[in-house]
C-alpha cells in the first residue's frame, strides 16, 4: 500500500523517542520522500473532493 509508506515518516516525528531508522524499511531515501509527497498529496486532493461533494450535497 502506498499510504503504509506515510508511516516511514509519520512514526519518527510522532514518537520522537524511537529510535532513528529503527523500521524494518530503515530510514526513508529521496525517492521515498518523493513517493511519500505525491501520495500525500492525491490523498489530500481526494478527501477535499469528498468533503466538497458531502457540502454541496447537503443544500
Amino acid at each position: 500500500l502506498k499510504v503504509k509508506l506515510l508511516d516511514r515518516f509519520y512514526i519518527p516525528t510522532r514518537y520522537p523517542n524511537a529510535l532513528p531508522g529503527s523500521l524494518p524499511e530503515g530510514l526513508p531515501n529521496a525517492q521515498d520522500a518523493k513517493d511519500t509527497l505525491t501520495t500525500a498529496e492525491k490523498k489530500i486532493i481526494a478527501r477535499a473532493k469528498q468533503l466538497v461533494q458531502e457540502v454541496t450535497n447537503d443544500d
